[in-house]
């Protein structure tokens, strides 16, 4: 909202104050070069009539009239020259004057030329004092190139016109006329009615300057280096050709060689300037300022009205001719006919750009200020140049417009010295600025240092800015804040139209809603998408040059304290669900022109750090969702970490964590944490560096379900990485990993040095199996890869322990091999699970269930138990398969099975080829879709292949072994081309086959021949 034209126009305001003071000061100077020296001596001759005898008379009687003379006088080598037409003294020291015209040397360089149509002067003692003037009266101020340069319009500073009858009292210090009144120079140009001046001798400086009625005050912008827009620059001084002639003589040396030194500073007498009755001001650039008071403080210095020239040098001897310093000397008869007269007091105001035009309605009030008088500013011992302040109301503030763009306030200040701009606001009124094209600011104080390239705005306040391409008139942007905003920019120059801002700072509680570009949605759901919300204790926006060369546009965004960023669904209503939001301490956010659209600024990328957590209605990732299906059931994803960056152009999100808190990424029950996540914007790439866990939320069981109904608890975890695709179902964990679940009633673990899983890819929105998993679940997985760790001796460790009451342990199952292999197939292929154990393992398998055994009715207990209560111990050389359609268990290549009843009674050792092993769940049958459990009961055991018993002492070899647990009997048998051997109590026995009756702990056996009998 600032706007560069405001500090030019309200600069310019303080010249005309300034140039009215000057012209009291040169008319007041009390230095005798304002008439003839106290003493001085008149020749008779010069004044017929006159006689000698009366000349120091104290009554003065009437004398000739006197044409066309010269009065000259010097003193300090200033020189007065005093011109007139006809010259008729009167009685006691008065006289009439016809075309006056006084020529009075200021100072180098610095020459007053008063000239009038008729007067009447008071010189009591010869020393002028008092006069009227009337039929207008002119005077100018020059600044001179040179002594010998004539005076003109081209080096006027300064013109004060006086069209009615102006009396000027120099004892009393007053200068005043009732009528028209009209001070010009280059820069300025005044007309008003009554002008009343009150000025000391003493002190040298005004003491009341009251502007009755103003007709206009037109200012024009002075450019760099002093010039007026349009207005050639002061001329370099040059000698005089005399000296010019005398320095070729003496080799150089002229007496306009050596300036005259700038006299020593003198702390500058500050000036109170008051106008009222409805203040405007108009600059050619098309801005307007109002206000019902004009309130004005100046530092009067050197120069006031035309500005500070370098020295002068001193008048040359062409100027001094013979007068001797403090003689007067008069040259009668005709005198060489002066410069012409000004033509009717004609303004030296030169318009041309940078114009401002002032009016009121009211008086102006000039005076020194009283001590302790002012803003801060102004009490400064320091202060130079002007304050100016124009005051209006609540209901009428003072306001500054340009063109459609307008500031209002109680009141609007400005300071020359440094260009400093001050809107306040008064009684609860806030500043408002405003362009209907760009937007609003309010704010309690709006300061503006142009020069400095800063501004500030006072909270609590808003801004608002709208996007010129939308459709709708509304907000694009708007930014509340509670305590201020901070704007820094590049330093006003020369005739820039526009300020180019480098960054604001927004302080205090900030929110921050910006609409939907364009109201376009789609995107990437950072940079794109519908409204954004910000809220953070500290918003910093940061600036670069724009392409093209244009106005800089938005690169950075820096949010700190309490961060938390939403966005809503384009076309969603107010109140629907964001698509996501971010909470952390501290966001920075680079920005980037749009690849489609240059003047808009998208997201390049984004860091939040500290507590950071984002949470995204769509369970596709952080991208955009439909209106439609902004609201639906879908699984949320939410992330934490200590630090967030994101590249939406990259398709990227990276979540750092700290050892105290892990990067986290959590949806749809399941949770990943690790060092570092990284991740597509859209969810289907992810990627964990260092150790982490991925792990599945257990839910509660569903309506009419019974105890222990509900999912199981998984938990992946790794120590080297972590990649995941869900574009292909595909993930990876790397290192040492440990894979875990737990229900009411299991327990089970997977360790090993990688593991690689494939599932079946979930999209958000589809519906999720009556009383099953939700897409994207445990349920999707398709097979899983583990192997053994690498560079060491440890296997791949899979255990699974079954729960009783009160969650103890009732059966634990361990197996061990270089290789885990877990396969399931989809509910359409039959849903089973087949886990294979490549390569050589083993197996335990620990039962402490109550009631374990295979026991039949009847209170006789089995002699001999192969499996049930116990630790069962398996090995193999070549694989374990176990499918968990058929529930059965298969173990290939010299396969061995030790069963240990923990009880007393012996242990039995199976040896042979393959092993095949049936199980039941408890309380199920055969057949379920779950691989065996710790807890399964074993309903038929296999072997083939050179088999071998060993118990105790006894031993059988035969190529086949089946045991029905039901039965409670193992049946032996041969190949029809081989045959099978019984050692038992010292002796072996051939055979066919045999019955191993496991109650009674008796074989039978039936013989080669086909004899039988029992072996005990």
């Amino acid at each position: 909202m600032a706007n560069p034209a405001l500090p030019t126009l309200l600069g310019g305001a303080l010249a005309a104050s300034a140039l009215l003071l000057a012209t009291a000061w040169y008319l007041g100077d009390p230095g005798p070069s304002a008439g003839p020296a106290e003493a001085a001596s008149l020749d008779p001759d010069d004044f017929p009539g006159r006689f000698t005898e009366d000349a120091n008379a104290p009554r003065q009687n009437p004398l000739q009239a006197v044409e066309r003379s010269t009065f000259l006088t010097e003193q300090d080598g200033k020189q007065t020259a005093l011109t007139w037409d006809v010259l008729t003294p009167r009685t006691d020291f008065v006289s009439d004057v016809e075309a006056p015209r006084a020529r009075v040397e200021l100072g180098p360089g610095r020459l007053l030329v008063l000239e009038a149509a008729e007067g009447t002067v008071e010189h009591p003692g010869n020393d002028f004092q008092r006069g009227s003037f009337r039929g207008g009266t002119v005077v100018t101020f020059h600044r001179l190139a040179s002594p010998a340069a004539p005076e003109s319009d081209a080096n006027a500073v300064l013109r004060l016109a006086l069209a009615g009858p102006t009396s000027f009292d120099r004892e009393l210090g007053r200068l005043s006329t009732a009528g028209p009144v009209r001070v010009s120079g280059p820069r300025v140009d005044l007309a008003g009615t009554g002008l009343e001046l009150d000025f000391s001798r003493a002190e040298e400086e005004v003491k009341k300057l009251v502007l009755d009625e103003t007709e206009f005050l037109r200012l024009r912008r002075e450019e760099a280096g002093g010039a007026a827009a349009g207005v050639p620059p002061t001329p370099t001084p040059t000698p005089d050709p005399e000296s010019a002639a005398r320095s070729a003589e003496t080799g150089g040396a002229t007496d306009a060689a050596t300036p005259t030194p700038r006299p020593e500073a003198t702390p500058a007498t500050v000036y109170r300037v008051e106008a009222s009755g409805g203040v405007t001001i108009d600059a050619d650039s098309g801005t307007r300022l109002t206000g019902r008071t004009l309130l004005v403080f100046f530092a009067a210095g050197e120069g006031l009205g035309g500005g500070d020239a370098e020295a002068t040098p001193p008048p040359g001897p062409a100027d001094r001719g013979a007068q001797a310093a403090g003689t007067p000397a008069i040259r009668g008869g005709d005198p060489a006919p002066p410069p012409a007269p000004a033509e009717a007091g004609a303004s030296l105001f030169q318009p041309g750009p940078g114009t401002v035009e002032l009016a009121w309605t009211g008086p102006l009030r000039l005076r020194p200020a009283a001590p302790g008088e002012g803003p801060e500013a102004v009490r400064s011992a320091a202060f130079t140049g002007a304050h100016l302040q124009l005051g209006g109301t609540a209901e009428a503030p003072a306001t500054a417009a340009s063109g459609a763009a307008r500031i209002a306030a109680a009141s609007l200040a400005y300071t020359t010295a440094d260009g400093r701009l001050d809107a306040t606001g008064v009684g609860g009124a806030p500043v408002r600025a405003e362009d209907p094209g760009a937007g609003t600011l309010t704010a309690q104080r709006i300061e503006a240092t142009p020069g400095a390239g800063v501004a500030r705005a006072a909270g609590p306040g808003v801004l608002t800015a709208r996007d010129p391409d939308a459709a709708d008139a509304g907000d694009a942007l708007r930014v509340a804040f509670q305590a201020g905003m901070d704007l820094a920019f590049d330093p006003a120059e020369g005739e820039r139209e526009a300020l180019a801002i480098r960054s604001a700072v927004f302080t205090g509680r900030v929110g921050v809603d910006a609409a939907a570009p364009g109201g376009a949605s789609g995107g990437d759901g950072f940079s794109g998408g519908g409204p954004l919300r910000l809220d953070a204790s500290r918003v910093t926006l940061g600036f670069g040059a724009a392409p093209g060369g244009g106005q800089p546009a938005p690169k950075s965004l820096l949010a700190d304290g309490g961060v938390v960023a939403t966005r809503r669904p384009a076309g969603a209503k107010p109140d629907a669900e964001p698509l996501w939001t971010l909470r952390s301490e501290d966001l920075r956010v680079a920005l980037s022109p749009s690849p489609t659209d240059p003047q808009r600024p998208e997201i390049a990328g984004l860091e939040a750090s500290g507590g950071v957590t984002v949470e995204t209605l769509d369970a596709g990732g952080l991208g955009e969702a439909a209106p439609e299906t902004a609201d639906a059931a879908a699984e949320p994803l939410y992330l934490a970490a200590d630090r967030l960056t994101a590249s939406p152009r990259l398709d990227r999100v990276e979540l750092n964590g700290t050892d105290g808190l892990p990067a986290t990424a959590a949806r749809g029950g399941f949770r990943l944490s690790g060092g570092t996540i990284i991740a597509g914007l859209a969810g289907e790439r992810l990627e964990v560096r260092g150790p982490g866990e991925l792990r599945s939320l257990p839910a509660g069981p569903g309506p009419g379900d019974g105890p222990g109904a509900g999912s199981d608890e998984t938990r992946l975890t790794w120590t080297t990485g972590l990649a995941y695709d869900g574009a292909t179902g595909e993930a990876e964990a790397q290192g040492e990993t440990l894979t875990t679940s737990q229900s009411a009633t299991e327990r089970r673990r997977i360790e090993a040095g990688g593991v690689f899983v494939t599932f079946e890819t979930a999209h958000a929105g589809a519906e999720p199996d009556a009383g099953g998993p939700a897409p994207g679940g445990f349920a999707s997985l398709r097979t899983l890869r583990a192997s053994a760790p690498v560079g060491g001796n440890r296997p791949v460790v899979v255990v699974v322990e079954t729960l009783g009451p009160g969650g103890a342990t009732a059966s634990t199952l361990r197996a061990e091999g270089p290789r885990l292999d877990l396969d399931v197939l989809p509910a359409e292929e039959g849903g089973r699970q087949l886990l294979t154990m490549p390569g050589p393992g083993k197996l335990i398998l620990v039962d402490e269930r109550p009631g374990g055994d295979a026991t039949p009715a009847g209170d006789a207990a089995p002699a001999v138990r192969l499996a049930g209560r116990g630790a069962t111990f398996f090995r193999w050389a070549t694989a374990l398969r176990l499918d968990g359609r058929s529930r059965d268990a298969e173990l290939t290549g010299d396969v061995f099975m030790n069963h240990d009843p923990r009880d007393g009674r012996p242990r039995v050792k199976l040896y042979g080829d393959r092993l095949l092993a049936t199980f039941a769940g408890e309380g199920e049958p055969a057949g379920g879709a779950t691989a065996p459990a710790a807890g399964a009961d074993l309903r038929q055991v296999r072997i083939d292949g050179s088999v071998v018993v060993e118990q105790d002492e006894r031993v059988i070899t035969a190529d086949h072994l089946l045991y029905r647990t039901g039965e409670d009997e193992v049946q032996l048998w041969s190949d029809a081309d081989r045959g099978m051997a019984i050692t038992a109590d010292n002796r072996t026995l051939p055979a066919r086959s045999a019955t191993w009756n496991l109650m009674t702990d008796r074989v039978d056996v039936r013989g080669v021949g086909g004899t039988t009998g029992p072996l005990r």
